[in-house]
Formats: structure tokens, C-alpha cells, sequence
């Protein structure tokens, strides 16, 4: 088990919405790939980009589609916009509307049903065969709509240089301000943490010469530098923090100091390799028993998939590692999550930075307990948010379909683990409670049967999920659990509607991901006359 993040989770920081209203992310060129990709997935809207200096343009002109003028009459020809649009959904590339800097034009004014539909806005909406079969015409060589595929890449994007959207557009997409890079903070891991809470976040520098100095068991130098404020998690080119390149060299006293500092036990490398793991492979058995005993968790696989017995160097460290007590690093590690945020609430002052860390905690614990397939945890929390909201009358505060850093949500990461108990009660429970609150609507009378209908109503909000639900990437929860072969999730999944079509970023779906075509034909297919046809 990795430490638990303290890290914001996506939708705290990436929508600056409430209900109803159109979420708002605001990133710097650098990141607006990621971000495109979490509104049409994560979000499922198509993104709005603010673009008052241009450079989304310009980036965009070099992108794989099509880029139309809004001004350009010719381009905006409903030919011309169901051209586009066909080949773009064919061909899985944008479609980029360029309003430039008229602020008083919507995309609505481009409307057709035959050409342009109002469902272009939604995949959803614009998908099924009964949209999608207005837009093509065979007679000018478009393939039917039996022989059309829609390309899972495809992607609408309005471009708007004036620093206010136009707001009925700006309403039914995600709405991207693209920012210069003096307008971004780039402050490496915890500045989201800063921005949810409204804190300044101190400013940390990056020292290559303290991971060196480590490397190199320069104790004087080690120490000179974290005594100049220098950040403790430093990197080289290859994610190596100064803890990992002296686990990996066994220099035990530097190992203790940087421990001793506050340095991450199992902050891993660009191979997610952790300083355990790099001790074990070198067979330092002192500095391994050290990094144990600080938290460090032998659990962690690398992007192999190896821990650190699987790669331990020798008889006697593999042994040591067999015999630890892994209560004892869930003990350790907790003691460390504790530290870490009696720290933040060190810095917090006002009311609404606590409420901020309070929500971040909530989604902490409901992601924690998802991972752990703990349902009696998950389900007393979801209970104790909707009598919260009953009580305050507010939206509650959290739901069963929060997101992780990844925008993997609370099904999605019980799939991953198969955690079957956690799956059926997650798909099963919120439509439970969604029918049995309309029929107590239906039959109330009294106030105390309005009362019980209102918080089976509420209950029923908080436990609803989206079981087709995609993360930054668009695994769906379904393709989760086949790559992870979950096969008791899958199928509790597949017997309540998750869809093994839907493909991710990289345009593979839950088909692509099972070992062979039997295994296609048992996990996905319901009948063996779907592998037929």
C-alpha cells in the first residue's frame, strides 16, 4: 500500500462549479493535452478554450484536424460543418471552431439538424445511430450508418481569444483558460494541495547536487544542502530523490538523516522503483531493515511489476522481508499521513481553508476504503454525508462517484482490486435507493414519511455512480477490470450495463485487453452469438 495522498482529489480542483453550472480548468499550454483529455473523458464535455494570447491556436494548428473559422462564412457552410464533422468522428481527430474575438457569437447559431446537430456537444447525444445517421450521406460516398465507426479520439473544440466565453456555449463544454507560464505556478508536488486550500505553498528548490551528494555518501555536503532549505525530494533527470540513490548505494547514516528530515520512504522513480526496492536489489539488508522501520513499504511494484523481495539480491534479505509484519508498515504509514496533514492544518487559519481540508480528508478516506474493498467504512461514510446535507442543506459534500488524482473513481478502483462485495453494492445500491425514494415520494403523506422519502432521496445522490465512468486516460471501470483480471467484478459489471465497447484514449477497449478470444468470448461477450457476428 502506497502512502496515502494528501493530494486534492481531481474534481476539488480541476471544476471550480456547482451544480449545474459548467466545470473550469485552468492550465498552462503545457498541460492542456491532459486537460482536454479530462474534460472529454473525466468530465465528458468537449472543451471551451479561453485562449487570450493565442497560443492554444498556434499549438493547435500543428494537431491532427480540422481547424474552421467562425468568421469565415464559407467555413461555416452547414456542408461544410457536416464534412468536418463526419471526417473527424471517422477519422478520430478535432474539430476546432474558432470564434476568434467575437464575443457575441454562440456555436448555437450554427445549428442543423441535417449537418450541425445540438447533440454535437455531448458523445453521448451525438453517438447513436439515429444522430449520427442524419449526418452521412452515401449518395457523396459516405459509408452507411451499419459500416460507419465513430473514432473514440474524436474531439470538438471551441477556440475563444476574448477572456469571457460566450456563456451558452461556455454552459454545455468544459471551459479551458490556457494560461502563460508567469500566470501558472509550477511548484512541483503539494501545489494543488496549496491552491485547494488557499494557502501560499513554501517555495521549494530543486538540488541535484544534494541527490549526487547522496549517491556519493558526502555526508557534510548532504547535510549543508537541506540546512540551505533545499527540498528533501530533489530529483536528477530519473525521478532518483537523494533517500532512493543512497538506499541504492546502502549509505545507512545518510539513509537515517534524510528519514530523520522528513524524506518520503516510498517515493518512487520514473520506473516506480522505491528506495526499498533499490535496497533490496543491491542486498543492503541494514538500509533495508531502516527504510521498513521508517515506513517503507515492500508492497510497492515497479512499472514491471516486481517488488522488492521478487528483485531482493540475496537469501538473507529475501527472508527479511518475508517475516516483516505489514500491520506494522499500515501503522507507520498512517503515522506519517498524520504528521503530513497535522502539518497543513499548522497553516490552515480560516474557515474556508478547513473546509477545504476537510472535504480533501473525506475524499482521502472514501478512496482509501475503496482500495481496501472495506464496504461497512464506505458505506457508514456515505450515510453520515447525506444526513450531513439533510442537516445543512447543502449539496453533500462527497459521493460514491468521486475521483482519484487519476480521475479513476471509487468503482473503478474496486475493479481494479476485484473487490466483488465493494463492485455489486456500488452499480447496485444507489438505483436501489433511487426507485425505493420515488415510491415513498409517491406515497407520503405525513411529515415524518416526507422526511424518511427525502433522505432515502438523498442517500440515493450520494451512493449514485456512473458505471461507464472513464478516467484521465478513458479506461471505463469495465477495461480496468479486464487488464487487471478482475473477472468476479467483470462480470457483476457487464450484468449491470457497464459497456466493454467504449474505448480509451489509446483506442483500445475491454475486447482488446482480454489474453485471447476465448477469454473474449467468456469474460465480454454474454452470448456466444455476439463472437459470431
Amino acid at each position: 500500500m502506497a502512502t496515502q495522498s494528501l493530494e486534492p482529489p481531481l474534481e476539488t480542483h480541476s471544476a471550480d462549479a456547482g451544480d449545474g453550472e459548467a466545470p473550469t480548468l485552468r492550465v498552462s499550454l503545457k498541460e492542456l493535452p491532459d486537460a482536454m483529455d479530462t474534460a472529454v473523458y473525466v468530465l465528458e464535455k468537449f472543451p471551451l478554450l479561453v485562449d487570450p494570447s493565442g497560443q492554444a491556436a498556434r499549438f493547435l494548428k500543428y494537431q491532427r484536424g480540422s481547424m474552421l473559422m467562425a468568421a469565415n462564412p464559407a467555413d461555416m457552410a452547414s456542408d461544410s460543418l457536416r464534412r468536418h464533422l463526419v471526417g473527424a468522428l471517422k477519422h478520430g481527430s478535432l474539430l476546432i471552431i474558432n470564434l476568434d474575438a467575437l464575443v457575441s457569437m454562440e456555436l448555437e447559431q450554427f445549428f442543423t439538424p441535417e449537418s450541425f446537430p445540438r447533440e454535437v456537444f455531448s458523445r453521448q447525444e451525438l453517438f447513436p445511430p439515429e444522430v449520427l445517421g442524419r449526418l452521412l450521406r452515401p449518395s457523396e460516398g459516405d459509408p452507411g450508418i451499419n459500416e460507419f465507426i465513430v473514432n473514440d479520439h474524436f474531439k470538438l473544440v471551441v477556440l475563444c481569444r476574448a477572456a469571457t466565453p460566450p456563456p451558452a456555449t461556455a454552459k454545455e463544454m468544459c471551459v479551458i483558460h490556457v494560461q502563460l507560464p508567469t500566470e501558472t505556478q509550477q511548484d512541483g508536488d503539494g501545489a494543488e494541495l496549496a491552491k485547494a486550500l488557499g494557502v501560499a505553498k513554501e517555495k521549494k528548490r530543486n538540488s541535484v547536487e544534494l541527490v549526487e551528494a547522496a549517491f556519493d555518501n558526502e555526508m557534510e555536503t548532504v547535510v549543508g544542502c537541506l540546512d540551505k532549505n533545499y527540498d528533501i525530494e530533489s530529483e536528477d533527470g530519473h525521478a532518483h530523490t537523494a533517500l532512493s540513490e543512497a538506499s541504492c548505494q546502502g549509505h545507512k547514516d545518510i539513509v537515517g538523516v534524510l528519514l530523520e528530515r522528513g524524506a518520503d520512504p516510498n517515493k518512487c522513480n520514473d520506473e516506480n522503483r522505491s528506495p526499498l526496492y533499490r535496497a533490496a536489489y543491491n542486498g543492503h539488508l541494514e538500509t533495508l531493515q531502516l527504510l521498513l522501520e521508517s515506513g517503507g513499504d515492500p508492497r510497492l511494484r515497479s512499472k514491471q511489476g516486481e517488488t522488492a523481495y521478487d528483485v531482493a539480491k540475496n537469501a538473507e534479505v529475501q527472508a527479511f522481508l518475508a517475516q516483516w509484519d505489514l500491520s506494522k508498515t499500515d501503522q507507520l504509514v498512517e503515522e506519517r499521513r498524520k504528521v503530513i496533514e497535522a502539518k497543513w492544518q499548522e497553516r490552515i487559519t480560516t474557515h474556508v481553508e478547513r473546509e477545504q481540508f476537510a472535504l480533501m480528508t473525506i475524499h482521502s478516506e472514501l478512496l482509501d476504503a475503496a482500495r481496501k474493498g472495506n464496504v461497512s467504512e464506505l458505506g457508514k461514510q456515505l450515510e453520515q454525508l447525506a444526513d450531513e446535507a439533510l442537516e445543512t442543506g447543502d449539496r453533500p459534500r462527497a459521493s460514491a462517484d468521486i475521483r482519484d488524482e487519476k480521475g479513476s473513481t471509487l468503482l473503478a478502483i474496486a475493479a481494479q482490486f476485484d473487490h466483488l462485495e465493494l463492485v455489486t453494492l456500488l452499480v447496485s445500491k444507489g438505483k436501489a435507493l433511487e426507485q425505493q425514494a420515488r415510491e415513498m415520494a409517491a406515497a407520503s403523506a405525513s411529515s415524518i414519511q416526507q422526511q424518511a422519502a427525502a433522505r432515502t432521496a438523498m442517500l440515493a445522490r450520494v451512493w449514485k455512480v456512473n458505471i461507464n465512468s472513464r478516467d484521465c486516460r478513458g479506461w471505463t471501470p469495465v477495461a480496468i477490470a479486464v487488464f487487471h483480471e478482475a473477472k468476479r467484478s467483470l462480470r457483476v459489471l457487464l450484468d449491470n450495463g457497464a459497456d466493454p465497447n467504449l474505448k480509451n484514449q489509446y483506442n483500445k477497449n475491454a475486447y482488446y485487453f482480454a489474453k485471447d478470444d476465448l477469454d473474449a468470448a467468456n469474460s465480454i461477450v454474454k452470448s456466444r452469438a455476439e463472437v459470431r457476428s
